[in-house]
C-alpha cells in the first residue's frame, strides 16, 4: 500500500468517526431533551436535595420534599446517600428533573463503559476482536447493570471513582487519585475492601500522604456548597438516617440477623466474613497482578458490607473483564461462562416477577465462587 493510499485511508476514517460523533451528540442531545426518566433513587438522593439546596430549603426536609411531589408528580423520600454527592451533583438540581434524571443515565452508561475499559487496558494489551466482542457481551449482558441504572443508583460511579484512582496511583499521581477516589464517598459502604487496598498500595509506593491529602482535598470541596447554602445541614442529614427503616437486603448482616433474630449474630458474622475476605484478598495480593485483587474487592462487597442492595452487584463487573482478560482457555473458562450466562437469564427473569431484593442474593457467591475456580 503505497503512503498516498495510506493517508486517504486515515483521512476516510477521520471523516467517518467525525461523521459518527456528530450524529452521536444529535442523538444523545435528542434522548436527554425527550426521555421521560424519573429514578428513584436519584430523584430521592441528588436531585430533590440539590434542588431543595439551590432554593434555599434544608434539603433534608420532609415538608419541603412534598412540595416536590406535589410539583412534579412523584414521590420523594428522605436522602441518605452520603451528602458529598449532593454537593458535586447540585448543578443537575437547576435542571428539570427528567433532563436531570436522562443526565444521571448518560453519565452511569459512561461510568460503565470506563469501567470496562480501563481495567480491560491494566490487565494488558490484547485488542483483538475475540476479546473486544467478549467486553461487549458481558458488558450488555450483564444483567444488574439494568437494574442499576433503572434504580438511578451511583454503584457506578463508585467504580468510576475507584478504578481512575487505582490507575493514577500506579501511574505516581497520589494526590489526583486521592480526588477523584473522593468522589466513591457518594456511598462509602462500597469502598470497604477498596479502600484498604488502595491505601496499601500508596504505602508500597510511599505515596500515601499524597494520596490521602488530594482524598481530603476532594471531599472537603464537595460539602462546600452545603456549608454556604444550608450551614445546619448536618442536623437534617442526621435525622434522614435516623428516620430511614430497617430494610431486609440481600447481605449478610441483614440476613443473618433476620434469620438468626439477633443484631449480634448478624455481625460476628458479618466480621468473620470480612476477617475471610481480607485473608482471600491478601493471599490475591501476593500471587496475581494487584488490580485482581483490587476487582476481587469490589466484588467481594455487595455480600459483606452492610447497607448493600441488589443494585450494587454491578461492582462484579471489573472481576468478570479481569476473569476474561487473565485466565486459560479451557473447561473451567468454558463452564464459568455457561454459568455466568445462566444467571443473567435468571436475574432477569426474577426482576420481571418484581420480587424482594433478597431473592438476589445468590447471585454475587454463585459468581464468585466459579471465578475463584477459574
Amino acid at each position: 500500500m503505497t503512503s498516498k493510499t495510506m493517508r486517504d485511508s486515515r483521512h476516510v476514517a477521520l471523516y467517518l468517526w467525525l461523521i459518527i460523533l456528530v450524529i452521536g451528540s444529535v442523538c444523545v442531545g435528542l434522548f436527554l431533551v425527550h426521555f421521560r426518566y424519573h429514578a428513584w433513587d436519584f430523584r430521592n438522593n441528588l436531585w430533590g436535595p440539590a434542588r431543595l439546596l439551590l432554593q434555599g430549603e434544608m434539603p433534608y426536609d420532609p415538608q419541603a420534599l412534598e412540595g416536590l411531589s406535589a410539583e412534579w408528580g412523584v414521590p420523594f423520600h428522605l436522602s441518605i446517600w452520603f451528602p458529598t454527592i449532593v454537593g458535586l451533583g447540585l448543578p443537575l438540581g437547576a435542571v428539570p428533573l427528567p433532563n436531570a434524571a436522562n443526565i444521571w443515565l448518560f453519565l452511569s452508561l459512561t461510568a460503565s463503559l470506563v469501567t470496562v475499559g480501563l481495567v480491560h487496558r491494566v490487565s494488558g494489551p490484547d485488542d483483538s476482536p475475540r476479546i473486544l466482542l467478549s467486553l461487549a457481551l458481558v458488558l450488555v449482558a450483564f444483567a444488574p447493570l439494568y437494574a442499576h441504572l433503572r434504580q438511578g443508583q451511583a454503584s457506578l460511579i463508585v467504580l468510576a471513582s475507584v478504578i481512575p484512582a487505582w490507575v493514577l496511583l500506579e501511574h505516581d499521581r497520589a494526590s489526583w487519585a486521592g480526588v477523584v477516589l473522593s468522589l466513591s464517598w457518594a456511598k462509602p459502604q462500597l469502598i470497604l475492601f477498596a479502600w484498604p487496598l488502595l491505601a496499601w498500595l500508596a504505602i508500597e509506593k510511599r505515596q500515601f500522604r499524597a494520596l490521602f491529602g488530594g482524598w481530603l482535598v476532594g471531599s472537603v470541596a464537595q460539602t462546600i456548597p452545603l456549608w454556604i447554602l444550608e450551614p445546619g445541614w448536618p442536623a437534617g442529614y442526621l435525622g434522614a438516617l435516623d428516620a430511614n427503616p430497617v430494610w431486609l437486603q440481600p447481605n449478610i448482616l441483614s440476613l443473618v440477623t433476620t434469620w438468626s433474630g439477633s443484631p449480634m449474630v448478624g455481625w460476628t458474622a458479618t466480621l468473620l466474613a470480612v476477617a475471610t475476605a481480607f485473608a482471600w484478598l491478601a493471599h490475591t495480593w501476593r500471587h496475581h497482578d494487584p488490580v485482581v485483587a483490587l476487582s476481587w474487592a469490589l466484588a467481594l462487597t455487595p455480600t459483606i458490607s452492610p447497607y448493600t442492595w441488589s443494585y450494587d452487584q454491578v461492582l462484579l463487573l471489573p472481576l468478570l473483564v479481569v476473569i476474561l482478560r487473565t485466565a486459560r482457555a479451557g473447561p473451567r473458562r468454558t463452564v464459568f461462562w455457561i454459568v455466568f450466562l445462566v444467571c443473567q437469564v435468571v436475574y432477569l427473569a426474577l426482576r420481571i416477577q418484581t420480587p424482594p431484593d433478597t431473592w438476589y442474593a445468590w447471585f454475587p457467591p454463585v459468581l464468585l465462587l466459579f471465578a475463584a475456580l477459574v
